[in-house]
């Protein structure tokens, strides 16, 4: 979400370190995904490996308990974030083959994406992304399946905000 690295091995290499944060834990989260390409001698492909992974913040420290979804914790995001998903945490959705998350600013734009898997990460990119401020209304759906997980956050601007009414 945050960017994009590659690198070229012009001779045969037996391993690689890519640090994905420099400090002792990461301070936004990211999703990457990840494409090791393999060429011949004559730079045609001959195969590629993919992988996805996903950077949470929370993973490597305290992790905030909010005990109420209703909490300022659990309604307000401040940057990119990870959001997970997995058909199997319902009996009802546990056979989905794939997944749907609907993105909706309130009095705005709407973005639906086809995720290929009923279980993952998506990295949703609001900081720099064109989506603004605002209130959004995410909705988790699996096609051929009953049920439906719905979220309701707030993007607020950095910095101080005073409400008057």
């Amino acid at each position: 979400m945050n960017g994009a690295f590659t690198t070229n091995f012009v001779e045969v290499t037996s391993n690689y370190l890519w640090r994905v944060f420099t400090t002792s834990s990461p301070s936004v989260e990211d999703v990457y995904d990840l494409r090791m390409t393999f060429y011949n001698g004559s730079d045609a492909v001959v195969g590629a490996l993919t992988s996805r992974l996903a950077v949470v913040t929370a993973a490597f420290g305290k992790s905030a308990v909010i005990p109420s979804t209703a909490a300022r914790g659990w309604t307000t995001v401040r940057d990119n974030a990870v959001i997970p998903y997995d058909a199997g945490w319902t009996a009802a959705t546990a056979d989905a083959v794939n997944s749907r998350l609907v993105i909706a600013k309130v009095g705005g734009a709407v973005q639906t994406h086809a995720l290929s898997d009923a279980a993952g990460y998506y990295g949703w990119k609001l900081k720099h992304g064109g989506w603004g401020y605002g209130t959004f209304n995410l909705a988790l759906t699996f096609p051929g399946a009953e049920g439906e997980w719905d979220a309701t956050v707030n993007y607020l601007p950095n910095g101080t905000l005073i409400g008057i009414k």
